[in-house]
């Protein structure tokens, strides 16, 4: 790697990792797709000049920050290559083609990629999960409690993820949820939505009274007409188990959608 290109890796390191900021990256339209950005929470009119372009023209991409230093980038748009942000190299490939599939972050080197369809050969790979690592093969994860696309997953603690919705090939959009035990490697069911959803967002985290809550926002009821619950979000008491319905909108009419990658350090 050229000192050049050294540098100007540090430097948007720099600007990236605090805990405020998420980078967006990928997505749609796909002339777009290369370029990346970077969110600041608290500050607005933050600007982190000269990104590194990424090498592929990709939508519905995941990713994590790799290693506290690194931004690692997988699939999307038929792609099985992975790349590390700024490092024109393949660092490891997809099992398998993935589009629609989620993506979640189980440590600092390994990222978990679950469900999605393969629209190549036009079939379902929404079941499966697989766990990527640069440097390392792919290897074939836990099997999905349900076959599902453009769902969810947060993850609530270092042992603990949580899944919601998504799409059921042939049925569509569910309200189910499940928390999967990294330790034992189970899935339990969790208590259902108040609304079908897929293609949402979801976090876990502590509110004002600073009990952990999960936070479902946005997405579709069905993809294949306008029902939807764009403007809408869900809360999940884990003290108590139950849901909620937000006490707020979107102030937007856009909707929701994972079209991006984020990457939250």
């Amino acid at each position: 790697m050229s000192a050049e290109l050294s540098k100007q890796i540090h430097d948007v390191l720099s600007c990236i990792c605090l805990e405020r900021r998420i980078v967006v990256a990928t997505g749609r339209p796909l002339e777009e797709a290369r370029k990346s950005e970077v969110i600041d929470l608290l500050d607005p009119n933050l600007r982190c000049d000269d990104l590194p372009m990424y090498p592929l023209e990709a939508a519905s991409a995941f990713g994590m920050l790799y290693n506290g230093n690194e931004i690692l980038i997988c699939g999307g748009n038929g792609q099985v290559d992975c790349y590390i942000l700024g490092k024109d190299v393949i660092q490891t490939n997809l099992i398998m083609e993935r589009n629609w599939a989620v993506g979640i972050a189980l440590d600092d080197t390994k990222l978990l990629i679950t469900g999605g369809r393969d629209i190549k050969n036009n079939s379902y790979v929404a079941g499966t999960t697989e766990i990527v690592s640069p440097g390392k093969p792919t290897i074939s994860g836990p099997t999905l409690p349900f076959p599902s696309v453009s769902h969810c997953l947060t993850k609530i603690n270092e042992t603990t993820l949580f899944l919601s919705g998504g799409f059921r090939p042939e049925i569509g959009a569910e309200n189910a949820t499940y928390f999967y035990f990294l330790d034992t490697q189970t899935w339990i069911p969790g208590p259902d939505m108040v609304n079908v959803r897929g293609d949402h967002a979801c976090t876990a985290y502590r509110d004002l009274k600073d009990q952990q809550v999960i936070m479902v926002a946005g997405g579709y009821q069905n993809p294949f007409n306008e029902e939807n619950v764009r403007n809408s979000t869900e809360i999940l008491d884990l003290s108590t188990n139950s849901w909620t319905l937000g006490k707020f909108n979107f102030i937007t009419n856009d909707i929701l959608k994972q079209s991006q990658t984020f990457f939250r350090p």
